[in-house]
């Protein structure tokens, strides 16, 4: 498989996860889709270029693309032609240069062995988030009613043990 240039990266904490993975982004071609594909979309990475340790030793990775699996996000490929690679490994933080990744996988010309079981799904990437206008900053009228009848009540008690006749008198 070809070398491929790494496009952006990015820190993702998959769910049931505590500590963040990097996910890089790369430009397909139409062999990377086939090859992925024949590899069940699991590869053994190798990046360059990065100076960083990232470059120190080969990575399991999950390739994902949101083309591939319907949601009612906006569709992450469709908008930028990118698709993800999550490294298992640690996040170290952004490298000074983006660098370059080799993709080998199981299956193919370039087979190797691909040493681990997946420990999670890869997250796919979303939009960032952009605020609306609704917000969470007033509370709903159910809460407020329930508010208030917490208080009655409140009060109503306090009321009443303040008058309750002491049994001395």
């Amino acid at each position: 498989m070809p070398t491929y240039n790494i496009e952006r990266w990015d820190a993702v904490i998959p769910p049931g996860r505590d500590e963040a993975y990097p996910m890089i982004y790369i430009k397909p071609d139409k062999d990377f889709i086939e090859y992925s594909k024949n590899n069940n979309y699991t590869v053994m990475v190798s990046i360059s270029g990065t100076n960083t340790r990232y470059d120190e030793a080969p990575f399991v990775a999950i390739i994902d693309s949101s083309g591939y699996f319907p949601n009612d996000r906006p569709n992450f490929y469709d908008k930028t032609g990118f698709f993800v690679i999550t490294l298992f490994s640690r996040w170290l933080g952004y490298p000074p240069n983006n660098g370059s990744v080799l993709i080998q996988g199981e299956f193919g010309p370039d087979k190797v062995e691909i040493p681990i079981e997946q420990p999670f799904k890869a997250p796919i990437p979303i939009e960032y988030f952009k605020p609306t206008e609704k917000t969470c900053d007033s509370f709903s009228a159910t809460q407020i009613s329930w508010i208030a009848l917490l208080l009655l009540i409140l009060f109503i008690g306090l009321f009443s043990i303040s008058f309750k006749k002491s049994p001395n008198e």
